[in-house]
């Protein structure tokens, strides 16, 4: 009966689980082989079980939940004359563990687990998630199967074990004793949640702006299996919707939707939801901002695609532009290069970078016509005919608009000692 006991209990636990008698491993077969997946032979099992040899032992005549760090936990629970000891075990549910291991000892335990471990953190995450109410269920079965006439601890019940191990704040007892009596209940009359994949293919489908997976999804009724969260019909459709709404602005934010429009979308559709007086209203609302949250994805990748389509059409604009600053450039020519109408190109420059394409072209020749000025000696009227300017009075006024000086002013002030004396007019 002891070894299929051990075995029930490493199985629900999903992790390694040795006895120790007088400080010494005696039964190393008893282990669940889907731990982690990244521990799926006996071998790494094994290598878990070394490592939890390693952890510092306290004698206790009580079970104790020690953790490793964030959720992970091993437990040490005393069977008869011998210790129980199991873990690495995962809880999801945040919760204040009295018991800690020290950094030094967690580090000990980490490097212990060596190749198998790898990225502690990637590896941990990997570990099947238990519950906290499962894992408090196998400590007391254990430690009270175990129990005999000599223990003077004698019975421990659930309020006790969590009280030793979590602190004896009344708000976790009654949480806990909630669950179990939500979860019997549930079981008793086979009742089960809606499916966690379909909530994720919701997500899915917002985060992708992919409205008419959305709305097949929404086709599906699962609200009979929704859990209990009011006493009051109407308050309970009004939380669910909260729930739903919060769950889609997260999933739009991540699908790209800045977050003060997702917020604000939100902040919107719970007020909505709070001013509902009857109980069909806020599944309407909770579907409608599920709606818009995915169109405004859809939206605003749909530009961004956009955007990038347009950057590349500038971008090509701009070379043809540097590569043929020392002649003549109109904006029909630069949009026959690229292949764009050339009002459509006009406009879009305008649109990305908030100047006209004509003047772009000429500020450009300036750059150039200022370097020519500063660096060689041709004279004005070369430089106004190799990049392209009608005449030299035509360079001159736009070399004064964008400089402030005539050419011939910014020559003499920048001008190297090789071209100040040359007398260009």
């Amino acid at each position: 009966m002891t070894y299929y006991l051990f075995r029930y209990a490493s199985e629900k636990l999903h992790t390694a689980l040795y006895v120790l008698e007088n400080c010494q491993c005696t039964m190393r077969q008893l282990f669940a082989c889907n731990a982690s997946d990244a521990v799926s032979d006996g071998n790494a099992i094994l290598q878990i079980i070394d490592s939890l040899k390693n952890l510092p032992l306290e004698k206790n005549s009580r079970p104790l939940l020690v953790g490793l760090g964030g959720k992970l936990f091993y437990l040490q629970i005393p069977y008869g004359d011998h210790i129980c000891v199991a873990g690495p075990v995962r809880i999801d549910e945040p919760f204040f563990c009295l018991n800690t291991l020290s950094a030094k000892d967690f580090e000990q335990y980490s490097n212990s687990l060596g190749d198998l471990a790898g990225d502690f953190q990637n590896w941990s995450e990997g570990i099947v998630t238990t519950l906290l109410a499962e894992v408090l269920d196998i400590m007391l079965l254990l430690y009270n199967t175990g129990a005999d006439e000599t223990r003077n601890s004698g019975y421990l019940n659930r309020s006790r074990l969590i009280e030793e191990n979590i602190g004896s704040d009344s708000s976790v007892i009654d949480n806990m004793n909630e669950l179990y009596k939500t979860e019997f209940s549930f079981i008793e009359n086979g009742v089960v949640h809606n499916p966690f994949q379909h909530e994720e293919k919701e997500c899915a489908s917002i985060q992708n702006g992919d409205v008419d997976a959305l709305l097949n999804l929404q086709k599906i009724d699962y609200s009979r299996r929704f859990g209990k969260l009011s006493s009051s019909p109407i308050r309970d459709k009004i939380n669910h919707g909260i729930v739903a709404v919060t769950t889609a602005s997260r999933a739009a934010i991540r699908g790209g939707l800045h977050p003060e429009t997702a917020f604000h979308l939100s902040d919107i559709a719970i007020r909505k939801l709070d001013e509902c007086k009857d109980s069909v209203t806020p599944v309407r609302i909770y579907k409608e901002t599920q709606r818009q949250y995915a169109e405004l994805v859809r939206l605003h990748n749909a530009h961004s695609m956009k955007d990038t389509i347009e950057n590349i059409y500038i971008s090509h604009c701009k070379d043809y532009i540097f590569t043929h600053l020392h002649g003549s450039i109109t904006v029909a020519e630069v949009a026959d290069a690229i292949g764009l109408n050339a009002n459509y190109l006009s406009s879009l420059f305008r649109k990305c970078e908030h100047i006209p394409m004509k003047r772009f072209i000429n500020n450009e020749k300036i750059q150039l016509a200022k370097n020519l000025l500063a660096y060689s000696d041709y004279s004005y009227l070369e430089i106004a005919s190799y990049l392209g300017f009608s005449s030299q009075s035509h360079l001159g006024a736009e070399f004064k608009r964008v400089t402030g000086m005539t050419p011939h002013e910014y020559r003499k002030v920048n001008a190297h000692d090789d071209f100040i004396a040359e007398t260009i007019e």
